[in-house]
C-alpha cells in the first residue's frame, strides 16, 4: 500500500484536520485524527451538513482504497464522499451511502480518481436526519493501491 493521501495531523494537532460546514447544526470535536460529530435534526438532505477533510492528494486513473471505523448512538445513514473541492461540479471519485449504528463497523471501499488535485476532499454528509445522532469517526486512511 501506498502512502496515505489523507495527510491528517499528528494525534493532538488540530490544524489540517477535520472541520464542519455548518457549526451551528453540527458540534464537532477532533484530536486531528479522529472525530465526534453530535449532529442535530432539522435540515432536508445529506449535504446540508458536511464534516469535510481538505487538501487530500489524488492522482486521476489510479486506485485507492479508503478506510475507516464509524459508530453511532442511533442506526441512521451517511453520505460518504471523495470528491474534487472546486465548485461548481465537486466531482466526485466515490460516491456512497453507508449505514451506521451502535456497533462499531470498519468499513473499506475501493475506487479510482477521477482527477489529479492536491485539493480534494473526504466528506462525511450527515445532513437531513429526523432524529439527532452523535457520529464517531476513526481510524482512517485513504491510501493508493496497485491497479
Amino acid at each position: 500500500m501506498g502512502n496515505d493521501a489523507l495527510r491528517l495531523p499528528p494525534a493532538g494537532q488540530e490544524t489540517g484536520s477535520w472541520w464542519v460546514n455548518d457549526a451551528g447544526t453540527a458540534a464537532l470535536e477532533t484530536d486531528g485524527r479522529r472525530f465526534r460529530a453530535d449532529v442535530a435534526a432539522g435540515t432536508s438532505r445529506p449535504g446540508d451538513v458536511i464534516i469535510v477533510k481538505s487538501d487530500v492528494a489524488l492522482i486521476e486513473g489510479r486506485s485507492y482504497a479508503l478506510s475507516f471505523s464509524a459508530t453511532a448512538d442511533r442506526s441512521t445513514t451517511i453520505r460518504v464522499r471523495v470528491q474534487d473541492s472546486q465548485p461548481p461540479a465537486y466531482l466526485p471519485s466515490y460516491d456512497r451511502e453507508v449505514s451506521v449504528d451502535q456497533g462499531t463497523c470498519l468499513h473499506l471501499y475501493r475506487f479510482v480518481a477521477r482527477r489529479t488535485s492536491a485539493h480534494s476532499e473526504l466528506t462525511f454528509q450527515v445532513g437531513g436526519r429526523p432524529q439527532d445522532f452523535q457520529l464517531r469517526v476513526g481510524d482512517t486512511s485513504l491510501v493508493e493501491t496497485p491497479a
